[in-house]
């Protein structure tokens, strides 16, 4: 029932500040002409596929670093130890997409939305993250050191237990009801952050965002 609780809570503030657009999934793409395993076989080619569709695709071990994913859809895709350092993913869809182990460092993932995504471990160091959806996202273990998730990132419902948050930027972020069991938040930027129903702060954690000016701290 908590968990039901915290949905109803997270969705009702969302709504209420004009986020249903991003909740919902309503993301507008482009028309898609090629196949998917066209697509994929463009991509690892030549290291571009802007705003192609990707949903599915089984890209699991790729070397995609530098790669020109701006826009693309990659629904469910399987990036499982991937590398996508400093790649463009910029305004892309990763729904569901699977990519733990992946190596995000240095990734653009402005407005990516990466709902219900699964990042556990993946290496997120100076990825810019600004204004995406990571809601429901398990990010557990995940390095987000020097990441930016400003600009109103959404990680409603996020895992980020044992998550290093070590000097990341999640000023004005909303983390409604995250879990962050374990999580490493020093130097983490939280001014505006709205941390209500969260989990697993320490008192001293605690102590810190509520310092720093994060907002809805639970007692």
């Amino acid at each position: 029932m908590v968990n039901i609780r915290k949905l109803l809570l997270a969705t009702t503030f969302i709504v209420s500040t004009g986020f249903v657009p991003v909740v919902l999934g309503m993301q507008s793409g482009p028309a898609y002409g090629a196949s998917v395993e066209e697509n994929k076989r463009k991509l690892l080619e030549t290291n571009e596929c802007p705003e192609c569709d990707l949903r599915g695709a089984d890209l699991s071990g790729a070397n995609l670093e530098d790669a020109d994913l701006y826009g693309a859809n990659l629904v469910g895709a399987n990036l499982t130890d991937a590398n996508l350092s400093n790649a463009i993913v910029l305004a892309s869809n990763l729904t569901d997409a699977n990519l733990t182990g992946a190596d995000l460092v240095g990734a653009n993932l402005e407005g990516a939305n990466l709902t219900g995504a699964g990042l556990v471990g993946a290496d997120l160091e100076d990825a810019v993250l600004i204004g995406a959806n990571l809601i429901a996202a398990n990010l557990t273990d995940a390095n987000l050191s020097h990441a930016d998730l400003s600009g109103i990132a959404v990680l409603v419902l996020v895992s980020l237990s044992g998550a290093n948050l070590n000097g990341a930027n999640l000023s004005n972020a909303l983390v409604l009801g995250a879990n962050l069991r374990g999580a490493n938040l020093n130097g983490t930027k939280v001014e505006g952050a709205n941390f209500q129903l969260a989990e697993g702060l320490t008192p001293e954690q605690k102590e810190y965002l509520r310092k720093h000016g994060a907002i809805d701290v639970p007692e």
